[in-house]
């Protein structure tokens, strides 16, 4: 029983651990097939721009640039940013126009550097060419070959700080992920050994601390980042009735992956103090036989005595030690001597 009861205590934690691995994986997948629905949804940001309009009035040179990416195609009617690529594509209308259906007809390349850049995506330093030369626009074209300088230009200050925010923290966000999918795997495979041993456990307990340390400052910098970038953003973009959101439903489940993580490493820990695998009959008996006497030739607790096929004089309790029958002719109780009337000596088996 005591090997059933190590598997059972190590059952929850590798449960635990697979599960928050399943989904960390699913997470790292979003974006990866482009026909697949259910990893395309797995994205934590998102634009709409199915029902972009630019305002009469406004003759920005983020307008004029906007206006003319939209029209030559340059920018999509929806747009999906994951962890490693984003995916753009068509909208399907429904009634009272509005959206029925997302058909995904793009996905960029994955890499663990990605960052999404709307100047570069949307080819906004084009299309200014292309939208005529005004005072904005050639303030845009003086700046094109900096590529810092055009983003401030079109998107403005704050919006260029949140992006370059996000791209600074996009590469560490992207490792941590991976790192912690590693360590991840790490745990289930070091959790076999558990199984035998509270030092497997121990060990076990150790690299999952490390991976969810790691699930947890990139869940917490991917929620930061997303909505820096949301605020920033939707500032910029709300007067062209565009819409921007965040996936609660992909946080949810990113946060689940953390919580499930750290419940695993509880319970490592406890599998690494308790549950030791030994069965409690051999434990008892090993307990006993250490300090009780019970199966080192003695049958009752604290008795030390051996077999020897003789007997032992018992010495009395009222001699200091002196054999009863050197005790004959003294008075003992009430004057009856012992050694006469039948009276003996008392020894005891060894």
């Amino acid at each position: 029983m005591g090997k059933l009861g190590r598997f059972a205590c190590i059952f929850t934690p590798m449960a635990l651990t697979i599960t928050s691995l399943v989904l960390t994986i699913l997470l790292l997948l979003g974006g990866s097939m482009q026909s697949s629905g259910t990893l395309n949804s797995l994205h934590f940001f998102s634009a709409d721009f199915s029902n972009f309009s630019v305002p009469g009035s406004d003759s920005s040179a983020l307008a004029v640039a906007l206006a003319a990416a939209r029209k030559n195609g340059s920018i999509a009617d929806f747009y999906h940013i994951h962890i490693f690529n984003y995916c753009s594509g068509k909208t399907v209308a429904g009634a009272n126009g509005a959206v029925a259906a997302e058909i995904v007809d793009y996905c960029s390349p994955r890499s663990k550097d990605f960052w999404f850049d709307p100047v570069a995506v949307w080819d906004l330093s084009g299309t200014a060419k292309i939208a005529g030369a005004t005072s904005n626009i050639a303030v845009v074209n003086s700046a094109e070959g900096n590529a810092t300088a055009l983003t401030n230009k079109l998107l403005g200050d704050a919006a260029a700080k949140g992006l370059d925010a996000y791209r600074r923290v996009a590469g560490w966000m992207c490792a941590a992920y991976i790192a912690s999918l590693c360590l991840g795997l790490a745990t289930v495979l070091l959790g076999v050994f558990a199984i035998f041993s509270r030092i497997g456990s121990m060990i076990t307990t150790i690299v999952a601390v490390l991976s969810t340390l790691l699930l947890l400052a990139a869940s917490l910098t991917s929620t930061i980042l997303f909505s820096s970038l949301l605020v920033a953003l939707r500032a910029l973009l709300h007067p062209y009735n565009t819409t921007l959101s965040l996936s609660q439903h992909t946080l949810t489940l990113d946060w689940l992956a953390v919580l499930l993580s750290a419940a695993a490493t509880i319970f490592w820990l406890f599998s690494s103090c308790c549950c030791s695998g030994r069965s409690h009959h051999a434990q008892r008996d090993a307990e006993r036989g250490a300090g009780s006497g019970w199966g080192s030739g003695g049958r009752g607790r604290g008795m030390g005595a051996e077999k020897t096929g003789g007997y032992e004089r018992v010495a009395s309790p009222n001699g200091a030690g002196v054999p009863l029958r050197d005790l004959e002719g003294r008075g003992f109780g009430g004057g009856q001597r012992l050694g006469q009337g039948g009276a003996y000596e008392p020894y005891r088996h060894v």
